[in-house]
């Protein structure tokens, strides 16, 4: 909004100024010879900008004129601290020759000065012309001239803010939190010589829900603190910091987001139901196998019932074994698949340790050794079998365990998912062949008692 107030002519100074040289020279009460038509201006202003301010002056003939705008600061109608009456000199604009008129334009905060005006200041203002002959006019009365309090023959512009506060930097902690952990969001906000900052608020949305609102409170200077309630295992959360200083202006930041990972609890949780699977999943792979085991084991025996006995019978007490050491050893070698991505120490100690019980319970080979095992294992194959689910377990946990201590002085922590889940898989391998044991144990009457035989038919030109 512009204001425009036009002086009658013949309204005179007791106080002249020559800008051009500096010199106060005493007041004239009237002259026909200047008049002041015209001063244009804004009402209002943002508080970091400036006033302009137009003036028109009429005088006689040529003459060359100069213009002083003289102002003050005020604050709630008290005079700014330290500030008093400032001066700004006009600078011509343009000068028409008709009509005799000279139009001049002023700044109103003078930068020599170097204020720093805050919002919600009054700017009071008075302009005075001094022509060539050193005479001078006031567009405000002459008694009045140095009090900013008796402003109804002044000039008032009022200073707005309308920039919102400034966010000069934000963040949050724990930068990946858990679902039992909450997030503590700072902001440190300020409104430099605006309005002063009324609100700073947090809001924040869960998998693009309702965004909810939290008041952010004061940590400090000029710092506000809130925190985003624990969310659940999986769940994207929105947040962002708006706020708002005390005429309305609004400010938000971007927008950030993060996911909500699983809790120590629910990682344990999580893998004990894993482990729960995993064992589950062996016990029936166990009575699948135990199953087929022993509908062979049974059509094997009627079928053997009906072959022919040789006369020379052979036990395959000690022969059984190789069969035995063969299926053993397969599955050991899918245990060690399933378990080299968790703990290669736990596969070599599970392998060598089945191997180490074969070397020692297999009579070709024990004649190495000092000792002999128990000649039960050595009667009855399947228990070597069944040991070696025990070796499996005893070894392969073993395995894990130096594993996890191994994590636990190195990184100082350990990796429950890693040591369950290899657990597991030890254990379900270790069920396979314990199971696989007690099937061939229940078959080991029948499959005890058969011989093969083989017969060589020599053609009677080859025996030459």
């Amino acid at each position: 909004m512009l204001h425009t107030r036009s002086l009658a002519p013949g309204l005179l100074a007791l106080l002249c100024l020559t800008l051009a040289s500096g010199l106060v020279q005493g007041a004239i009460t009237r002259t026909s010879s200047l008049e002041i038509v015209g001063i244009t201006f804004p009402s209002s202003v943002p508080y970091d900008g400036t006033v302009k301010v137009m003036i028109t002056v009429r005088h006689e003939g040529a003459c060359a004129v100069v213009a002083a705008v003289y102002y003050a600061v005020l604050f709630n109608q008290a005079e700014a601290s330290g500030t008093g009456w400032r001066i700004v000199e006009a600078t011509l604009v343009q000068r028409f020759l008709r009509g005799n008129l000279t139009l001049l334009t002023a700044i109103i905060p003078n930068p020599a000065y170097q204020d720093r005006i805050a919002f919600g200041a009054t700017i009071v203002f008075y302009v005075e012309v001094i022509g060539e002959a050193g005479d001078a006019i006031l567009s405000c009365r002459k008694h009045d001239r140095w009090n900013p309090y008796i402003q109804d023959d002044k000039y008032l512009v009022v200073l707005t803010d309308p920039h919102p506060p400034s966010i000069e930097d934000w963040g949050w902690e724990p930068k990946n939190p858990n679902s039992q952990a909450p997030v503590k969001v700072w902001a440190k906000v300020s409104d430099g010589l605006g309005a002063g900052v009324s609100s700073v608020e947090l809001v924040y949305s869960v998998d693009g829900s309702k965004p909810v609102t939290l008041p952010m409170d004061s940590a400090g200077k000029n710092v506000y603190e809130s925190s985003v309630p624990p969310q659940a295992e999986g769940k994207r959360v929105t947040f962002y910091v708006v706020c708002q200083d005390m005429v309305g202006n609004k400010k938000k930041n971007s927008a950030v987001s993060y996911m909500v990972l699983p809790s120590p609890s629910e990682i344990r949780d999580k893998q004990l139901a894993t482990f729960w699977r995993q064992l589950q999943i062996g016990l029936v792979i166990v009575a699948i196998a135990s199953a087929l085991l022993c509908v062979a084991g049974w059509a094997f025996s009627r079928w053997s019932r009906g072959v022919r006995q040789p006369t020379d019978r052979q036990n395959i007490r000690e022969t059984g074994l190789a069969p035995s050491f063969v299926l053993t050893l397969l599955l050991v070698g899918f245990l060690c698949f399933e378990l080299l991505k968790y703990s290669m120490l736990s596969a070599a100690l599970a392998v060598a340790g089945v191997l180490l019980l074969w070397g020692f319970t297999d009579p070709r080979v024990d004649i190495l050794l000092p000792f002999r095992m128990p000649r039960r294992l050595r009667e009855k194959p399947p228990l070597t079998i069944a040991a070696s689910s025990y070796v499996v377990l005893v070894f392969g946990g073993l395995g894990m365990a130096i594993r996890c201590l191994f994590d636990a002085l190195v990184s100082g922590q350990v990796n429950f998912q890693v040591l369950t889940t290899g657990i597991a898989i030890i254990m379900k391998y270790s069920m396979v062949l314990l199971g696989t044991s007690i099937v061939l144990q229940l078959l080991w009457p029948y499959l005890r008692s058969i011989s093969v035989s083989v017969d060589f038919a020599l053609e009677e030109g080859s025996q030459e």
